[in-house]
């Protein structure tokens, strides 16, 4: 027998017992795959966005940070640099890569682990159909199920839910909320370095995070502007450039002024959020990806907020009582060599930007020491009180420092609270609502939801903000906000009460 006849012939009969093998395979696995038509249904989650009069963003409603974007109005540099990382031939095969699977199989007979090979497409079936667990069965479902959503969709489609989709870190699903996320900028400003990095966080969006490591970040970005190099999406000097650049952004307060994505919460959220599942549905909020105008003045929101709690926190000194701490330690049954983790894990309870929390180290003559999470040394606590307090050492406080004497002055929730209406003259509508010092102390809404006279009780809130505007009884009050609905969702509402725009 010949050499040609020695290698031939087994070679036919691999390829045969090969096409045997993945067509009995397909088979199994086509029966109860899950229907594609949840993909080319796909509805994404999304913002809505609030806004007062003046047209000034107040804040977002969201379960997931994601603005969808349709695939024409995404810059070609964001694609080139998604497919430069994730799958450089995309539009060249039809779901899968023959050649990705060939390395992952030498892989898998090398150490067993099952990794990388997943197409974009892939990537969009995984995601939306399948389970996260790698194991051969699924990667045989996502060949199936990748094959049948390029017959369903184009190249084009199958991106554009991709980019809007993917999950790249910091709660920001898809390209455009990840874009200001990061960088506070719309995807038309990225630079080509900036549009790299957006395109290296699929792989793992909390390893290649720059808050947790900003080298693994640099590195990992270096990579795919290499890649884009590389496939000639970027020129040399580009490259080159891009490559020297370090990597600034959002997180490190390096846009603390740019508008970022902001959670609205609080009481004006859920009086917002009351009319508007009036209006629509309850998933409205999170599928909407509508802009809501609303009667509001944010920036008398703002002050009339500010007011109040200044207003309270005066008043609770008069009162001259010191209440007992946030916790102590003994009570946490912490060592107080951990006092900067116990600080750290208590930093979610400031209630007002300006305060942060402190533990008393030392009490010498009555007077009482800080220790903070900010600075090395101990600190004097000055009281703004009559009555000495009965701390011990080892309680966690609230302070601010005062910008004028540099003191650290102590400060308590107060054991009063209040609340701000203020309307517009001809019309009743709503222009500030402020329903208390703090929504997450008390939640309890003193304009909307406390059984009093509001005239009575806001009368001096009013009358310290000198506003020409009338107050009247909760009997009178329309509550509505005057949501001012685009025409394109009028069919859609439950009722008639809305304004057009």
């Amino acid at each position: 027998m010949s050499l040609i006849k020695k290698i031939f012939i087994p070679l036919v009969l691999f390829n045969l017992i090969s096409i045997i093998f993945f067509y009995n395979a397909y088979i199994y696995y086509s029966k109860n795959l899950p229907n594609i038509h949840e993909i080319t249904n796909y509805k994404p989650k999304t913002i809505t966005k609030i806004y007062d009069k003046n047209n000034k963003l107040i804040g977002l409603f969201f379960d997931e940070k994601r603005e969808f974007r349709n695939i024409n109005k995404i810059p070609p540099i964001i694609i080139n640099a998604f497919i430069s990382a994730e799958d450089k031939n995309f539009f060249k095969h039809r779901g899968y890569d023959p050649f990705g699977y060939f390395k992952a199989i030498i892989s898998f007979l090398k150490d067993g682990k099952l990794r990388g090979a997943s197409t974009i497409t892939q990537q969009i079936t995984k995601g939306f159909l399948l389970s996260g667990e790698r194991t051969f069965e699924r990667k045989i479902k996502e060949f199936i199920l990748a094959l049948r959503l390029e017959n369903a969709l184009s190249k084009s489609e199958i991106l554009e839910l991709y980019l809007n989709e993917v999950y790249l870190g910091e709660n920001s699903y898809g390209v455009v909320a990840a874009s200001n996320t990061y960088f506070a900028k719309d995807l038309n400003e990225l630079t080509p370095g900036e549009a790299a990095f957006l395109a290296s966080l699929p792989k793992s969006p909390d390893q290649y995070n720059p808050k947790i490591n900003i080298t693994n970040a640099i590195n990992r970005r270096n990579f795919v502007l290499k890649e884009m190099f590389q496939n000639r999406y970027i020129n040399e000097t580009v490259f080159k450039n891009e490559l020297k650049k370090g990597l600034i952004t959002n997180l490190s307060n390096n846009y603390k002024d740019k508008n970022n994505y902001r959670l609205l919460e609080g009481f004006l959220a859920d009086e917002i959020r009351l009319d508007l599942n009036y209006l629509f549905d309850n998933n409205f909020l999170s599928t909407g990806n509508v802009k809501i105008n609303t009667s509001l003045d944010y920036d008398l929101q703002i002050k009339s907020n500010k007011t109040l709690n200044n207003e309270l926190i005066n008043l609770d000194r008069k009162n001259n009582f010191i209440q007992p701490p946030i916790k102590s330690l003994e009570s946490l049954n912490f060592d107080f060599k951990d006092w900067k983790e116990i600080l750290q894990n208590f930093d979610k309870q400031k209630i007002i930007s300006s305060w942060d929390l402190g533990i008393i180290a030392k009490i010498e003559n009555n007077d009482f020491y800080l220790k903070t999470k900010n600075f090395e040394n101990l600190f004097k606590l000055h009281f703004p009180y009559l009555i000495n307090p009965s701390f011990s050492i080892g309680d966690i406080v609230y302070y601010k420092i005062d910008k004028n004497s540099g003191r650290f002055i102590y400060q308590q929730v107060p054991n009063f609270d209040g609340g701000v209406l203020i309307l517009e003259r001809d019309t009743n509508k709503i222009l500030a609502l402020n329903g208390g010092f703090n929504y997450f102390t008390s939640g309890l809404n003193m304009v909307t939801e406390k059984k009093q006279n509001l005239k009575k009780a806001l009368f001096p809130f009013f009358n310290f903000l000198i506003l020409d505007q009338r107050i009247l009884s909760s009997s009178n009050v329309d509550m509505q906000l005057n949501l001012n609905i685009p025409k394109k969702l009028k069919n859609k509402t439950k009722s008639n009460n809305y304004n057009e725009k």
